[in-house]
């Protein structure tokens, strides 16, 4: 019993080093500016060192819900690299895309007010491809052309 006792005691403290070790949390006061005391501040962020060339942010509102979710490739978040989403501040989803090593890369979606897609935009690498608006019924595309989504019949 007491070697079990031991053994636990040394897995958690193992454990809770290690998350210490792979969380950050960060305070910010409205202009985003950062603020030592949280009773300051507006923002806060949770950083997750989730592997090596992961690290997620999720940033909230201190009374309210979440801002926004980024993901990037290093340690000093300089290279964004995996899922995005930004929400409104009542905390329904705004848009959301990913990025390849510093790149927009496949669909962004905007949703605006609605629950549905309106805006999707789409990159190849950086490279904008085409833009579909719902609102609007048109494709834009990156050489300026402009279609309707619904062609009409002749």
């Amino acid at each position: 019993m007491k070697y079990l006792m031991v053994t636990f005691s040394f897995c958690f403290i193992f454990f809770a080093s290690y998350a210490q070790k792979n969380e950050v949390f960060y305070a910010f006061k409205q202009d985003w500016s950062d603020v030592q005391n949280m009773q300051e501040a507006t923002y806060f962020a949770h950083v997750i060192k989730e592997n090596d060339t992961m690290y997620t942010i999720r940033y909230y509102q201190k009374e309210g819900p979440m801002v926004k979710l980024e993901t990037f490739k290093d340690a000093s978040y300089k290279i964004p690299n995996g899922l995005f989403l930004y929400y409104q501040p009542s905390g329904k989803l705004d848009s959301m895309g990913r990025c390849v090593d510093g790149l927009k890369n496949g669909n962004w979606e905007h949703y605006g007010d609605s629950s549905r897609s309106i805006i999707t935009v789409e990159y190849d690498h950086g490279r904008f491809v085409k833009s579909t608006n719902r609102l609007t019924q048109k494709i834009y595309y990156e050489d300026g052309r402009e279609e309707d989504i619904v062609k009409p019949i002749p």
